[in-house]
């Protein structure tokens, strides 16, 4: 049997009607591979433990996989892989939780260096604050060798990952959408970007638009293919990155949050998981710590070249012992917010190159 003849038969399985991310890992479990599946009888369906009769008529009634040859062949000329659970390399850990995807579409490319992958996920309207937890974090990670994981959303999810790429590190994303839908569509250089340093994947098939059921979903991906997951900030007990929290702590993964200030809602909700046990953050360390000894990692540091907004700014910046320009000068002579520039100084103190002195200024050091 070809390779693309075994991608069809997951694809197949995987569609079956009422066959979902359980019963799909059941059956795998018990016959091994999804053309025995496919293949087997009315008799041998019934011995599945918790399989319905409604399951196993879905199951008999189901298209033959050749039918699905043209489409994945289709795909994969749009640059469109899949990844199916059986595949070297479809993420470990996620294989291992209760429902995970039978199919994973990809662009871009997984690898190895994966394994080490931690999440950071927070709200899509962070305050100052938050956002530079979301660059410190995200950029500290990919410093140290860890694919920083999440999900392409506004705010802290898209700030984390660019912060990542910036570092010289690997990112992943994980869609609520198809891999060849852009959402938000204002993130389609970031999303460009993740596919050549990294990988886009979606359960989702291609064309899939970003339905709010969605996004639910695709957060047991987030946690499901990480170590654990940092909370930067969120803005209600029902947020999606709590949603991540919940499910990372019922696939046994570590949980971390970013202390904020009690006066304020996020900072109070972040607070609370502190409270109820998850690890407190300041920095990428605290995570790396907890990473490095599982894994064997020594953090070493990535080479990379300056974006040309860093490039302005690391020129505005005198040497140590000559001086000092204010965050706020910064920002007048580069054109830029204060909160962009605060977030690429921040990506230059990691990258070992400026210093931040009392009262926001700052001095280049490399």
């Amino acid at each position: 049997m070809s390779d693309l003849d075994h991608l069809a038969a997951w694809l197949t399985l995987d569609r079956v009607p009422g066959i979902g991310p359980i019963a799909g890992k059941r059956l795998i479990e018990h016959f091994g591979q999804p053309e025995q599946v496919l293949a087997a009888d009315l008799f041998a369906l019934r011995q599945v433990p918790e399989l319905s009769l409604a399951q196993v008529e879905a199951l008999r009634a189901s298209p033959k996989p050749a039918a699905l040859l043209p489409e994945i062949e289709s795909l994969l000329r749009q640059g469109i892989s899949l990844l199916v659970w059986d595949d070297p390399l479809y993420p470990e850990r996620l294989r291992q939780i209760p429902d995970p995807p039978l199919v994973l579409y990809c662009r871009g490319a997984l690898s190895e260096a994966d394994r080490a992958a931690v999440a950071v996920v927070g709200c899509r309207n962070p305050d100052v604050y938050g956002q530079a937890m979301a660059v410190r974090l995200g950029a500290g990670l990919a410093k140290a060798g860890v694919t920083v994981v999440s999900g392409m959303a506004r705010g802290i999810d898209s700030m984390a990952q660019q912060a990542a790429l910036d570092a010289g590190g690997r990112t992943v994303a994980v869609l609520g959408t198809g891999v060849d839908v852009i959402y938000p569509p204002e993130h389609e250089a970031l999303y460009h970007a993740i596919q050549e340093r990294g990988a886009v994947l979606s359960q989702f098939p291609p064309g899939a638009h970003p339905d709010p059921g969605n996004f639910p979903v695709r957060n047991r991906i987030i946690s499901g293919m990480s170590l654990g997951v940092a909370v930067v900030q969120a803005m209600s007990e029902k947020s999606g990155s709590l949603i991540t929290a919940k499910l990372a702590l019922e696939q046994n993964r570590e949980v971390y949050a970013v202390p904020g200030s009690a006066m304020s809602h996020a900072g109070r909700i972040t607070n609370g998981l502190i409270k109820r046990g998850a690890r407190l953050v300041e920095e990428a360390e605290d995570i790396i710590g907890d990473v490095c000894p599982q894994l064997k990692l020594k953090p070493e540091s990535i080479s990379r070249e300056l974006s040309s907004h860093e490039q302005r700014l690391f020129g505005l910046l005198p040497e140590l012992g000559e001086g000092s320009v204010h965050l706020d000068t910064l920002a007048q002579k580069s054109l830029l917010s204060v909160a962009e520039v605060s977030q690429r100084l921040l990506a230059l103190e990691l990258a070992g190159l400026v210093k931040k002195l009392p009262g926001n200024y700052y001095v280049k050091i490399g």
